[in-house]
Order: C-alpha cells, then structure tokens, then sequence
C-alpha cells in the first residue's frame, strides 16, 4: 500500500506543478494479454482501457508524461463430459497503473509525427474469481501491487496520437495495447 500512495504523490506533484504550457490526454485503448497458459495471456480475454496522462514539455524533443489509467481484461472456460458441464471458471482482471515518464519526438514536440514512449511505475492488480464446480458455486478475489514498464512507439497527429505499447509487470502481467488519445 505504502507503494501506491508514493506512486500517486508523484502524479500530483507532477500535476500540481505543471506550467501553462503543460497538457492533458484523454485515451482509450485495447489490451491483449500475451504469454503461456500459466500467465495472463492463458487465462484472460482481450480488453479495454482508459487513461488520462499530464504532458509537459521539457525541451524541443521531449514532453514529461504522468498517466493514471484503468484496464480490464475479462476470460471464462468450460469443460464439459457427456453429461453436461463439469467445471465453469469465469475471471475478470483489472489493473490501475500509475505512472511518470516521457515521450521523444524525433521531428520534435511542436511538429508531431513519429515518437517512441516509455512509462515506468506501479501496477495496481485486483482480479475476481468465480467457479461452479457441478453446481456448486465459489467466489474469490486477489489484490496486490508491483512495478511495471511501458515502452512503446507512437505517432502525433496534433490533438490525437496512436501509440503501441508492450507491457511488462511483475507477476506474469504482460500486455500488448492499441491506443488512442486525444489532447485538450
């Protein structure tokens, strides 16, 4: 817990702290866990994420980026015999990643185009269970909190950006993103 109030402080100081010339990103993405069957990427479906990130620019080439966001990843499996469902699993993951770090702009901040990104902070991971074992019903859930990175590649069309970023948390929280965001 101590690791996710630290974690939020920064995003408030770097928020509290930003200039005239700072911005803020709405964004919405897609996720797609990847990995073996022991990790996410066996057990989870795609999903969905939301983020809203502070930029502020630091020279030419670099904005400073903080990012708050929440993701969700949702799976369900069944295995059936001859006479109907043994074993039902339903697991839905979500994730609230807190994060600082930059994005560089090869042409440069005010002209856009082409940049490469990299985040790194805390992961915040609850995941809820539920199993039905020939009828009979088990709920459970799981918390915890750990570091995580975020590198990625993007592209600046002004007020909108797409970027692509593969991420890589501890516990077996890997992730590949799609996203979209637009700047106030």
């Amino acid at each position: 817990m101590k690791k996710w109030i630290v974690a939020t402080a920064v995003a408030l100081t770097m928020a509290s702290t930003a200039s005239v010339s700072a911005s803020m990103e709405i964004g919405l993405g897609f996720n797609k866990p990847v990995g073996d069957d022991q990790q996410l990427g066996g057990a989870a479906g795609g999903g969905l994420g939301l983020a809203v990130r502070i930029l502020r620019p630091m020279n030419d080439n670099l904005l400073l980026t903080g990012h708050a966001g929440l993701i969700s990843f949702g799976g369900s499996k069944t295995v059936e015999m001859l006479l109907g469902n043994v074993f039902q699993a339903e697991a839905n993951y979500y994730g609230i990643p807190v994060t600082v770090g930059g994005r560089y702009y090869l042409q440069g901040v005010d002209t856009g185009g082409l940049f490469i990104k990299g985040n790194a902070g805390l992961l915040y991971k609850m995941a809820t269970f539920e199993v039905n074992v020939m009828g009979e019903k088990d709920d459970d859930s799981e918390n915890e909190a750990g570091f995580y990175v975020s590198p990625g590649i993007g592209f600046d069309f002004g007020r909108v950006n797409v970027t692509a970023d593969y991420n890589l948390g501890n516990e077996d929280w890997t992730w590949f993103a799609l996203n979209a965001a637009y700047r106030f």
